[in-house]
């Protein structure tokens, strides 16, 4: 059951793209129901910025960069109690499990705290445990319901304006699974980058390559190395980068 979502200074244009269309709203959005072939052909047309997700939303996203990110953050909590539903639970956590052995290739300790940038329901305390990994995890999520429900799975929680307050290096590694492809996703990458230890290492996988050179640009010029990934992973994840913080800026 595809659907339109927009945000509510939206829903009269959206009306008109679907008349009579079947409306419902949540977490302060409006989901118009439309077929496939109706939602595609507005997204080829050019009907405003049409952006399909999660196989069956297209998000009608505004220009402005502070309504977009709003978009997203209730988007996500509008769909966080079916989550699971709407993904390939399955393929998320394959590639977690990629990215925390990848992690703990570099001696993690029971001590350390890895933060789980994009965290949503909290996926990767279950991959962690399974694979008896000796580290903390600390989700990080802009939608509130996404982190409640993570805590739910006994993971701890933040949010971008709590660890920038901080304002100090506090975790040992970052990974990012199936998040960086959002248009505003990398909107807290520098506090996450900043929070990360000397030393420290990210790693992180792009969807359809979407956000790739951005990011790869933004950590370059802050002085983060490159590191080398195995290849053969992307072709079913998306391309990866991973970089490790240099000991001494």
């Amino acid at each position: 059951m595809p659907f339109l979502v927009v945000l509510p200074e939206h829903a009269l244009r959206a009306s008109a793209c679907l008349p009579r269309a079947e409306a419902s709203r949540r977490a302060g959005l409006l989901f118009l129901h439309g077929s496939t072939s109706k939602l595609e052909a507005l997204k080829s047309n050019g009907v405003g910025d049409i952006e399909r997700y999660l196989d069956i939303f297209y998000l009608f996203r505004p220009t402005d960069g502070a309504r977009l990110t709003e978009l997203y953050r209730r988007f996500f909590t509008a769909i966080a109690s079916h989550y699971e539903h709407y993904i390939r639970a399955d393929r998320n956590r394959d590639n977690i499990a990629f990215m925390l052995h990848y992690l703990g290739a570099w001696a993690l300790t029971d001590k350390d705290r890895v933060l789980d940038y994009g965290c949503g329901p909290g996926l990767s305390m279950g991959v962690a445990h399974s694979l008896k990994l000796g580290c903390v995890l600390v989700g990080l999520d802009t939608s509130p319901k996404m982190r409640r429900r993570a805590r739910g799975r006994g993971m701890t929680t933040t949010t971008i304006y709590q660890l920038d307050r901080l304002r100090r290096a506090q975790v040992a590694a970052i990974f990012a699974s199936y998040v960086l492809h959002f248009p505003t996703a990398t909107e807290g990458l520098s506090v996450a980058w900043r929070a990360l230890l000397p030393g420290g290492i990210f790693i992180g996988n792009f969807h359809k390559s979407r956000g790739f050179k951005e990011v790869k640009s933004f950590l370059l010029d802050q002085g983060g190395r490159l590191l080398s990934v195995d290849p053969a992973v992307s072709d079913v994840h998306g391309p990866y980068l991973a970089f490790r913080k240099p000991k001494r800026q």
